[in-house]
């Protein structure tokens, strides 16, 4: 009689035990479409200019169906002349979500996801072109999915075009200004860490006395030296195209192709690499790299120029440096632009961290060069 008494205790126990964890079950079930299904839907879904996917995909694809551009704040992008590129995004691939990330935002995801180097050199940068760079990386390193310069058009449909099991889509120009990775690509990987190597490695000389002293014109003078050569015996950067462009950008970027391209066993002789050149890599996502081919037929030179602003058929970058060439008319880089700001490389990076909020970049550059003749 006791030991049955005590059995239906236990049993009673288990039966409240399973009950409660019914409930909680269906309490969170309840909720969970309230809830990201993952950290990056976190993240896109507190973003500026979020826009669900209007389509529900009907295949599985390794790249994410997620679109992110960059600015300093989605009003104003939406009120200017690349507004037009930014819908069109949109409404080309409605199987798609797509955020915008200002830079404030851009911020707070650096310092909660990226490594301390990352997050680090993030910090010492000035303009927000050397941010955008670093951001893009550091996103598509964690999150994975589709990167576009504001100033890209997109052209068609990325479900057109993009393989379901490709890890990575991208043009024979390996453009930087669209990037279509799936999370931890060995690629991104390679770049990230060649871009961060090298902010950290200018701002440390930065902080030494000897590129001080390159910003004291008349010495310069007396001594029969020019600045340019000053800042690169300190073993720091010089000009737009150093501080920026090989730094942070397309060069850096190739870069990290190179060293995962050879470190991964593909057959390319060069940085980049085609289609087929990654079959043999030991890595599966370096075998999984799409890259598209050319259309057959000797192109005009015209072509040729747009060919190399081009991502297959899916994303033309109209840079506003090509403007005053003629192959993009009617466009102007701005004076705060990155390359219109003096070349010192102290307009580039902090030798701080900006731990307060981003730098008034674009409203006053502190060190130029006025009339030196250096």
């Amino acid at each position: 009689m006791v030991k049955s008494f005590r059995r239906d205790i236990v049993q009673s126990k288990a039966d409240i035990r399973a009950a409660d964890m019914a409930k909680r079950a269906a309490e969170y079930a309840s909720r969970r479409h309230e809830r990201p299904a993952d950290v990056a839907s976190a993240w896109y879904t507190s973003a500026s200019g979020y826009r669900p996917a209007l389509v529900q995909a009907t295949t599985h694809q390794r790249i994410p169906r997620r679109i992110f551009q960059l600015g300093k704040d989605f009003a104003s992008v939406m009120s200017g002349r690349n507004a037009k590129f930014v819908e069109q995004w949109w409404t080309l691939n409605p199987d798609y979500e797509y955020a915008f990330f200002n830079d404030s935002h851009a911020r707070r995801y650096v310092m909660a996801r990226a490594s301390p180097n990352e997050s680090q050199a993030y910090l010492y940068l000035l303009r927000g072109a050397q941010r955008a760079d670093l951001f893009r990386m550091i996103w598509i390193k964690y999150e994975g999915g589709i990167y576009a310069d504001l100033d890209s058009k997109p052209l068609n449909p990325l479900r057109s075009v993009i393989p379901p099991k490709a890890s990575a889509y991208t043009g024979r120009s390996w453009s930087f200004e669209f990037l279509a990775y799936e999370p931890m690509h060995p690629i991104i990987h390679a770049g990230l860490e060649q871009m961060t190597k090298r902010v950290l490695a200018y701002v440390e000389a930065l902080k030494q006395d000897a590129p001080k002293a390159c910003l004291n014109i008349t010495a310069l003078v007396a001594s029969n030296s020019s600045q340019k050569t000053c800042f690169e015996k300190s073993r720091t950067c010089f000009g737009a195209h150093r501080c920026v462009v090989s730094t942070t950008g397309p060069l850096a970027y190739q870069a990290g192709i190179g060293e995962a391209t050879h470190r991964l066993n593909c057959r390319n002789n060069r940085r980049v690499f085609r289609m087929g050149e990654c079959r043999a890599s030991t890595s599966i996502a370096m075998q999984r790299v799409h890259v598209c081919e050319d259309p057959r037929g000797a192109p005009s030179p015209l072509e040729r120029l747009e060919k190399a602003r081009r991502t297959c058929n899916v994303s033309l970058h109209l840079d506003c440096r090509n403007g005053n060439g003629g192959a993009v008319r009617g466009t102007k880089c701005k004076g705060t632009h990155y390359s219109k700001v003096g070349p010192s490389p102290f307009n580039f990076y902090s030798t701080t961290p900006l731990l307060k909020g981003a730098p008034p970049d674009d409203k006053k550059t502190s060190f130029r060069v006025e009339n030196s003749g250096l």
